[in-house]
């Protein structure tokens, strides 16, 4: 293929990948900051925000591995274009149609999130097939910079456009970057070659997957981390570092905003460090320190519970410097998936792993929030933290190679 033997066309199909990405990224982003203000607006009920976006998420999250063996299977730059281009038509329909009950725009947005995790796992899959491996590193990192560019960016611009023209002037510029995004995923180059199953059974073809997983040691074990990573990690973020900065240590929201940027901020930084110097250390040990700087935050809760302003500032440290050690480890292990799994399972391996952690995420959610009723939550983010610790040294091991991929290939 013409893309995989030219380093101008890898480098022109990756920006083209990279600026189509982020033109809808910066979309998304606006309806994520404007939806709960709109549904608050409506309800003045936080209880009913949580059930309004969890329900909305369970066919997406339900619909992964299907999703991935189709994407498998099919054209993924045409994917890719379609779903960006039905997304576009569709928020701007909603912008001329106006008003809609919570029913219907909760319908509406259901299926939006189908069709974006279709896109997902589109450009998850087709990434290892217009870009050459020696720039996956270099090309996750871009992507990263562009996602967390995109998420600071959306709740200044999205608040203010909420503000001046409602829920309807977010579709409308929605709808917009969408269109954009799909306009200049046509340029990429991509000549989509036939992917053979084993079956024409949907369980046999899941299966094949799941073999080639646990048929490799290393590479399984790397795949549970990161299930233990959404499982133990997230609720930390989601949950306890609200409650915690807000609620116990009585930080402002502004504050706790200021810390939330950061770390992104922080991610940013870290994706521009792979950029100029390939990350080499080890996945085992950026986990660990990721752990420590979380246990951190719960430490000098305690220790600064009546000094606001040493808090305030102890925190925003480690908000950042969680942003910049995430980056390192989230970067090279997708590219090192994207390196290990063969190319015509890619899109069945990207659909279990997103449909697994999917559903630990609110699992560790919902158990992290009942145990907080019994446990001060500084314990809580210190005994998870050991925890994670023990699990990523017993999985990964002592021995892991620093260039990890090379363990499992």
């Amino acid at each position: 293929m013409y893309c995989l033997i030219n380093k101008e066309a890898n480098i022109k199909n990756l920006i083209i990948f990279l600026l189509g990405r982020f033109s809808s990224m910066v979309g998304t982003g606006l309806l994520q900051i404007a939806l709960p203000l709109y549904i608050l607006d409506e309800t003045n009920s936080v209880s009913k925000l949580g059930t309004f976006v969890a329900l909305m998420a369970i066919p997406a999250l339900l619909a992964s591995p299907f999703v991935g063996s189709y994407v498998e299977t099919n054209n993924k730059k045409h994917i890719m274009v379609i779903t960006d281009y039905i997304q576009g038509v569709l928020f701007i329909s909603l912008f001329f149609i106006g008003d809609l009950s919570l029913f219907n725009l909760g319908l509406i947005l259901t299926i939006s999130l189908l069709i974006e995790k279709i896109f997902d796992l589109s450009t998850s899959s087709i990434f290892s097939r217009i870009v050459d491996k020696k720039l996956f590193e270099k090309g996750n990192s871009c992507k990263s910079i562009l996602d967390n560019t995109s998420f600071l960016i959306s709740p200044i611009l999205g608040t203010f456009i909420y503000i001046k023209w409602g829920l309807s002037g977010i579709f409308l510029v929605n709808g917009v970057t969408f269109l954009l995004s799909g306009t200049i995923e046509i340029f990429i180059d991509y000549i989509h070659e036939e992917t053979k199953m084993i079956s024409n059974n949907f369980i046999e073809n899941l299966k094949e997957v799941i073999d080639f997983i646990f048929s490799n040691k290393k590479l399984k074990n790397f795949v549970i981390t990161i299930m233990l990573l959404n499982l133990f990690m997230t609720p930390m973020f989601v949950i306890i570092f609200p409650y915690l900065t807000l609620q116990i240590n009585l930080l402002t929201k502004a504050q706790y905003g200021i810390g939330s940027s950061l770390g992104m901020a922080g991610a940013i930084v870290g994706a521009s460090f792979i950029i100029f110097k390939s990350q080499k250390a080890r996945i085992s040990t950026l986990i660990n320190i990721e752990s420590i700087l979380i246990m951190g935050i719960g430490i000098f809760s305690l220790i600064f519970l009546r000094n606001i302003p040493l808090f305030f500032i102890v925190y925003s440290f480690l908000r950042f410097s969680l942003g910049v050690i995430n980056t390192m480890v989230n970067v090279p292990l997708t590219s090192g998936f994207q390196e290990a799994v063969p190319k015509d399972m890619q899109g069945r391996f990207f659909g279990i792993v997103f449909f697994i952690s999917g559903l630990l995420i609110p699992i560790g959610n919902l158990v992290i929030g009942e145990i907080s009723k019994w446990i001060r939550p500084q314990f809580i983010i210190i005994i998870n933290c050991f925890i994670l610790i023990f699990i990523t040294t017993k999985l990964l091991g002592k021995n892991e190679n620093k260039n990890w991929i090379k363990d499992i290939l």
